[in-house]
């Protein structure tokens, strides 16, 4: 059984909203994650970019969590690699907001200088400035997991249902 969002999809739409609202030099930050997730979340962003003809090699895939401290730790590695980066997708809310902490320490203005987004729409991705990030439903996840198990355990049968729908979020981070 599997039941959750289509990440390549919600990585992709992410992607694209930051494209199509003027963001050229895109970065994506990801972290230590699952394997499998790591490569929904790479496709859906690849898929976004070469669709709108733009460099999917702005890249950094830390070995740290996707915490607050690795987002902090790693926006001078993007500053430092790619200066004219213009906008920032993180896998995880966790890491952008770490990111944004660090734009305030370099008073870099956030989305003017720079666009910073996440993923998964948690408690910290409202602090100021709110971020743009993917809502994922886990509530509603975990509702269709219970259901699926009962009925795989009441009378053996289940059958797969459509992904759950992310929902995207814009707020002032982008």
């Amino acid at each position: 059984m599997n039941i959750g969002i289509d990440n390549v999809a919600a990585m992709f739409e992410l992607t694209q909203t930051v494209i199509q609202r003027g963001y050229q030099n895109i970065g994506l930050l990801c972290a230590n994650q699952e394997q499998w997730i790591f490569q929904q979340h790479l496709q859906g962003w690849y898929k976004a970019m070469m669709r709108h003809h733009m460099s999917p090699n702005r890249v950094i895939n830390a070995a740290e969590p996707p915490t607050f401290s690795t987002g902090a730790a790693q926006l001078p590695e993007f500053i430092l690699a790619w200066p004219e980066l213009d906008a920032l997708v993180c896998v995880s809310d966790e890491l952008a907001c770490g990111a944004l902490y660090e734009c305030q320490r370099r008073r870099i203005k956030v989305p003017d200088d720079l666009a910073i987004v996440g993923f998964g729409d948690s408690d910290v991705s409202r602090g100021p400035p709110p971020l743009t990030t993917m809502a994922v439903p886990h509530r509603k996840i975990g509702i269709e997991a219970g259901r699926a198990l009962l009925a795989r355990l009441n009378d053996g049968n289940w059958t797969a249902h459509a992904p759950i729908a992310s929902k995207l979020c814009l707020r002032d981070s982008c």
